[in-house]
């Protein structure tokens, strides 16, 4: 099972990456998981962002407001590796480090186990 997207890309670098998050998708996916996603949803989470056929993982390092949208954060989130999208969106043969990095755009989720 695949986590539904909470936001976007809005800039990358070569270490990290800004993202547009709805508060709304990451209140949503805290009250269905429970506890464990309610932390796995704040500083030091981990949110898999899809590109070129891979899943990138990143680290949430930051959550702030967004002034112009009440129902919009802007995350900051740490690259730490990638691996190919498997089946079913399935993360497959993870690495650390980042090869072919994320455009504005590339849809981002929680990701799982």
């Amino acid at each position: 099972m695949t986590n539904p997207h909470i936001g976007e890309v809005v800039a990358t670098s070569g270490s990290h990456a800004t993202c547009r998050i709805s508060q709304a998708a990451l209140q949503a996916q805290r009250q269905m998981a429970g506890n464990e996603a309610a932390a796995a949803s704040s500083i030091g989470g981990l949110v898999k962002i899809a590109t070129a056929g891979r899943l990138l993982i990143a680290s949430i390092s930051e959550l702030r407001a967004e002034s112009q949208s009440p129902d919009t954060l802007l995350g900051e989130v740490e690259y730490l590796g990638q691996g190919q999208l498997g089946q079913e969106g399935a993360l497959a043969d993870f690495r650390r480090g980042v090869e072919v990095f994320p455009q504005p755009g590339d849809p981002i989720s929680l990701a799982e186990e």
